[in-house]
């Protein structure tokens, strides 16, 4: 049930132009061929990954902030390396990164300093928990949110299928990345969570720290 006191916020990393185009140009080649809620763009679906998201009290969105802001600070900027494709909870086309220890231990201290923040709220789309697996469960009652902590599964979304029979032709499609991928991550943002755990607005680019 939506709170009109509470906004569901990303705390989430956009990849470098390249990363960017890629993750779009994939997401409009699954659509031209099979039905699915949402193609990226660079306007109102942002490609990115999550490290956090959650459903914060109003009042508690500027602490949100500057826990971000105390984190950076002391984060120097890391490398993001690509794998494969996968489909997560029967629907959710993956492109997924590789957990190098510098992306876990950001995560680890995003929750750290915000998890608390959510004042106990779950996102509204998660408020059902009888729905979800065991582990599902654990992150929705420990983070009010899924695929966090000792679960987290970082990647860029690429698209939400409408039918799942459709996944296997869909991980067809883009097949087996032939070139390596990576990216530089030199900042984070803040960001509003639409429908399908998207991003389609960006509040706040808060830099990591500088030399």
């Amino acid at each position: 049930m939506e709170n009109v006191n509470a906004l569901s916020l990303n705390i989430a990393i956009i990849p470098d132009q390249a990363i960017q185009d890629l993750a779009i140009e994939m997401s409009r080649k699954v659509n031209q061929k099979i039905a699915s809620y949402f193609i990226l763009n660079e306007k109102k679906v942002f490609p990115h990954v999550t490290v956090y998201q959650g459903y914060f009290p109003k009042e508690n969105i500027e602490k949100v902030k500057q826990s971000v802001i105390r984190i950076l600070a002391k984060t120097q900027p890391f490398t993001i390396e690509m794998g494969g494709f996968s489909i997560s909870h029967e629907t959710f086309l993956f492109w997924r990164c590789f957990k190098s220890e510098s992306l876990l231990r950001l995560q680890e201290e995003v929750i750290k300093e915000t998890n608390h923040l959510r004042d106990g709220l779950i996102l509204p789309m998660l408020s059902n928990v009888d729905e979800f697996s065991s582990e599902d469960k654990f992150d929705i009652q420990n983070y009010g949110s899924l695929l966090i902590g000792p679960n987290y599964d970082p990647h860029i979304t690429i698209t939400r299928i409408k039918n799942a029979q459709d996944g296997e032709t869909a991980l067809e499609m883009l097949g087996k990345q032939k070139v390596k991928h990576s990216f530089k991550v030199n900042s984070l943002v803040i960001g509003y969570l639409g429908d399908h755990g998207t991003v389609n607005e960006i509040i706040d680019k808060i830099p990591l720290k500088q030399k």
